[in-house]
């Protein structure tokens, strides 16, 4: 019927089952009853303590039969179907784009709105994303539930410890088209494909050195993130700024990263600005 019954008295949001309703409340609460007994970890939900726990185990029972990928969440594994078949039933209503799962579209939709309901702890930074919280905050108490057993490594969350996994098996989710080569991130696949092409599509005027890599390391990291050299004061798109050393004046260097900032054009001419060939 579509009637949601079960009200929270704090947000005022309205559930269909009493069983979502009461996972919601713990929001609110703080309450998580659901503890790891390798990690001390706890939890609000009990298919997110399961899931843990297969991060520790190893155990992926839910496998795709179209590409054959193992996943230990079963919400994962309904979300990485949807690649297969490009279906995105979830639509934002005030842009119209699609996702494919509902926690997608109410994160998204967080962009619109500036919600962030989501505070750490120790330091009270708020985020937008439940997850985005709990990998921070290890980020205070050091913990990092995830280790490889290949090397031992350990790390702080369940996707840096299936990219750092790649290294060693030599998968990845992103193909050369070419040669074949796999890359656990898209930009890092960008810029291999440009060894094929012949493409250097960032220029520094200052030299009119060409690049493939947008971070250009060997001149201060000028493509991603501008910030802008006036009168000796870096100024960053968000407002702040900070004097630059003596030694870097002297070398001339604009450290910036990004080329889209609106004052790239007061910056002094002498030192160049990166920006893409045409």
């Amino acid at each position: 019927t579509g009637e949601k019954p079960y009200e929270c008295k704090q947000c005022g949001k309205a559930f269909q089952f009493p069983t979502y309703f009461r996972k919601h409340e713990r929001i609110h609460t703080g309450e998580k009853p659901y503890k790891c007994k390798q990690c001390g970890k706890t939890f609000s939900c009990l298919t997110s303590f399961r899931s843990h726990e297969r991060g520790h185990s190893g155990e992926k029972p839910y496998e795709c039969m179209k590409c054959g990928k193992a996943f230990g969440c079963p919400n994962n594994f309904q979300k990485h179907k949807r690649v297969h078949t490009g279906e995105k039933p979830y639509k934002c209503k005030q842009c119209g784009k699609a996702f494919l799962w509902p926690s997608y579209v109410r994160k998204h939709e967080r962009v619109h709105n500036g919600e962030k309901p989501y505070k750490c702890r120790p330091c009270g930074k708020a985020f937008s994303c439940r997850k985005s919280v709990q990998i921070h905050e290890r980020r205070h108490s050091g913990e990092k539930p995830y280790e490889c057993k290949k090397c031992g490594k350990s790390l702080s969350s369940l996707t840096s410890l299936e990219r750092h996994v790649m290294k060693h098996t030599g998968d990845g989710p992103y193909k050369c088209k070419d040669c074949g080569k796999v890359f656990n991130c898209p930009n890092y696949l960008q810029c291999h494909e440009s060894t094929h092409s012949g493409e250097k599509p960032y220029e520094l005027s200052i030299c009119q050195m060409a690049s493939r890599d947008p971070s250009v390391p060997e001149h201060g990291g000028i493509i991603a993130e501008v910030q802008v050299y006036l009168g000796g004061v870096v100024q960053t798109q968000g407002g702040e700024s900070r004097e630059l050393s003596n030694q870097r004046r002297r070398r001339g260097r604009w450290v910036g990263r990004s080329s889209n900032h609106p004052e790239v054009a007061a910056a002094p001419a002498a030192l160049g600005t990166a920006s893409p060939r045409h």
